[in-house]
């Protein structure tokens, strides 16, 4: 489950998106399947205006949870949600079986944030971004199901901006996933490089498969975890790693908001270039943000603008973002923009300071029209 690429500004997947939403958000009984609504409403989808966003981050993680953890519950769990999604809306097991859904995608993130907050998945995370190879490998802890490689090596390839292998160790070998940031080379090209010498293929086993597209791969029957990642290290030599890139006739400039307007109102969270975002700090730690108490907000009246623009900031301490001797202050900040209707709400988020070399040739932020 999820949301088809809406990056392509021509392309014909913003109409279908656009018209899914729309059906969504006028759902009646009378015209939107009765146990499929049930199951957005079991996700959080309904309570505002639904977005592609929300889709990608909340509804398809929650379907997909099923097929995750049905290594755990010891289902079939695409089956086991097919078969929910499918049942009349006078049979009650659909709806038991909704509930239990969303217990498994429950296990599910506690499972992922259990990884994510180890020692190792930390360590991995600055040995992969900073070291001189184009991509990594990950050991998961050992009892991470199989099924959730994936994720993991989805969350790594995010933080570390490089194609990562995530693997578990099973009775039958080293087995898991891998990720590849959009734009880069082929990830399965890069493994059939890897592996097509003799002498690296014969030393994984018989077992030693894979199989996906350019930017996922599945990998299982890995006998020796040290010859296999030895043998991808060594391939990735001149591997090209792309960086995100929203694929506009020109690129984000003093125009911001005219040129995401200018996309159909689809909400799907684009992520655009970093802004440099220089002017006086307000204040900080009293802007909570969200339900999340450790996200917090700092607020800044940017150079040459009346208005002040809220920052969501996960790390606000004063010496996280520290002011010149004049109060003034330049920060990197993403702007993230959804759309509703027409109208365009635009978030920024922190992404650290920008170099004090760098502060002369800032450009003003945006006037961000707070629709």
């Amino acid at each position: 489950a999820d949301v088809v690429s809406l990056l392509d500004a021509h392309s014909l997947n913003r109409s279908i998106v656009r018209d899914g939403l729309k059906a969504i958000d006028g759902a009646s009984p009378q015209n939107f399947d009765f146990v499929a609504g049930h199951m957005l409403s079991a996700c959080g989808i309904g309570t505002d205006r639904v977005t592609a966003r929300k889709i990608s981050f909340t509804a398809a993680p929650f379907i997909n949870a099923a097929s995750r953890m049905g290594e755990v519950w010891n289902i079939n769990g695409a089956q086991f949600a097919l078969d929910a999604l499918l049942s009349s809306p006078d049979d009650m097991e659909a709806y038991i079986s909704i509930s239990e859904m969303r217990e498994m995608n429950e296990e599910r993130k506690n499972l992922l944030n259990a990884v994510r907050a180890s020692g190792q998945y930390n360590d991995a995370v600055r040995e992969i971004k900073n070291g001189e190879a184009n991509i990594g490998v990950f050991v998961a802890p050992e009892g991470t199901p199989k099924s959730l490689c994936g994720p993991i090596a989805g969350k790594l390839c995010e933080s570390c901006g490089k194609p990562v292998i995530a693997v578990v160790n099973t009775p039958s070998g080293y087995a898991g996933s891998g990720r590849n940031p959009a734009g880069s080379d082929s990830l399965y090209g890069l493994l059939a490089k890897a592996f097509s010498d003799g002498e690296a293929g014969s030393a994984l086993g018989p077992a030693f498969k894979f199989g996906g597209h350019r930017d996922a791969v599945g990998v299982s029957g890995i006998s020796d975890i040290g010859i296999f990642t030895k043998a991808v290290l060594e391939a990735s030599a001149g591997f090209k790693v792309g960086k995100p890139e929203l694929f506009l006739d020109e690129k984000p400039d003093g125009e911001l908001l005219e040129k995401l307007i200018a996309l159909e109102p689809v909400g799907s969270g684009l992520e655009i270039p970093p802004l440099k975002i220089t002017g006086k700090e307000q204040y900080r730690d009293k802007l909570f943000f969200g339900r999340e108490k450790i996200w917090k907000r700092i607020r800044i009246k940017p150079d040459g603008q009346k208005a002040a623009i809220d920052i969501s900031c996960f790390d606000y301490s004063p010496e996280a973002y520290a002011q010149d001797k004049n109060g003034r202050l330049s920060v990197l900040a993403v702007p993230e923009a959804d759309f509703y209707g027409g109208d365009v709400r635009l978030s920024l988020t922190a992404a650290g300071t920008a170099d004090e070399k760098d502060r002369e040739k800032d450009s003003p932020a945006p006037e961000v029209n707070r629709t």
